[in-house]
C-alpha cells in the first residue's frame, strides 16, 4: 500500500511522467514532488515523529545539481532509524554505471536501483501498483 509517495528529481518533465504513471497505475493517494533532495530531507526530519506526514515510498534520482541524490541518501541515513515508520526507498536513475549500482547497496533502506524511464511494469515490480 502507498498512501504517500515522495519523488525527488531535478527534471520537471520527469515529474510529469512519473506523476502520470503513479496516478494511473498505483494506489498512492498523494504524491509530493521535490526538485532537490534537501527540501525532502528537511520535511522528513521535521515530520520524523508524525507517521501520517511521512511517505510510504520515496523515488530518488541520483544526479542533481547542488544537492544530489547521494547527498539525500547520506542525510537520510542519519535520520532513518529515528523515523516513526519505515519508508521504502527506490533509486530511479538514468545511470547504468556498475559503480552507482554497487554504491546504492551501501544504504540498507534502499530497496532497489531502477533505471529510467519508469514504466508501468517497473511500478508493478515495486509492489505499489494497483
Amino acid at each position: 500500500m502507498c498512501g504517500n509517495l515522495f519523488y525527488i528529481d531535478d527534471n520537471e518533465f520527469d515529474h510529469l511522467i512519473v506523476g502520470s504513471l503513479v496516478k494511473a497505475y498505483t494506489d498512492c493517494k498523494k504524491m509530493t514532488s521535490f526538485l532537490n533532495g534537501r527540501e525532502a530531507l528537511e520535511l522528513l526530519s521535521k515530520n520524523r515523529l508524525n507517521a501520517d506526514e511521512l511517505p510510504d515510498v520515496i523515488l530518488v534520482d541520483l544526479f542533481m545539481p547542488a544537492f544530489s541524490g547521494w547527498d539525500f541518501l547520506d542525510g537520510l541515513s542519519k535520520i532513518y532509524l529515528a523515523l516513526s515508520k519505515k519508508i521504502r526507498v527506490f533509486i530511479l536513475s538514468s545511470s547504468i554505471k556498475r559503480e552507482d549500482i554497487e554504491q546504492s547497496k551501501n544504504y540498507s533502506f534502499v530497496q532497489s536501483y531502477i533505471t529510467k524511464p519508469l514504466t508501468q511494469r517497473l511500478l508493478e515490480n515495486l509492489d505499489i501498483a494497483n
